[in-house]
């Protein structure tokens, strides 16, 4: 999902300038019944848990990290034979410009079932061409 805005200037009052970028203040998901709105929204709930929440996967209490480690399971996409053995990968991108800098954060890791395979975290300044 990308919230930069378009050149279109009918609605500018949803628009807000940061490190130089046009950003929707307000993004509404819309489509028929049982279409995979609420998938979005589960998706963005379950990254922010996991982030939040995965430093106790090493907890000594062994019944927390059992309840904890069930939770924290990825399911895959099962509509695709191939999918189900796939990595799901969850990947955020963030603009702070708290200090006027334009920073930009890319924040991402793939999972399967039973392990994180890599996570990863870039930035770069809004002009800048190269991620660190």
């Amino acid at each position: 999902m990308d919230l930069s805005a378009t050149k279109r200037t009918e609605h500018e009052d949803y628009v807000v300038d940061i490190a130089n970028d046009r950003l929707l203040k307000v993004v509404a998901i819309y489509g028929a019944n049982a279409s995979g709105k609420s998938n979005v929204y589960e998706a963005f709930d379950y990254m922010t848990y996991y982030v939040v929440e995965s430093f106790k996967l090493g907890d000594e209490d062994e019944n927390r990290r059992k309840k904890e480690t069930d939770y924290l399971k990825v399911t895959p996409f099962l509509f695709d034979d191939n999918s189900r053995s796939e990595e799901t990968t969850f990947e955020v991108f963030y603009v702070d410009n708290s200090e006027n800098t334009g920073k930009i954060y890319q924040y991402g890791f793939p999972l399967t079932a039973d392990e994180v395979v890599e996570e990863w975290l870039y930035f770069t300044a809004k002009k800048a061409k190269n991620w660190k």
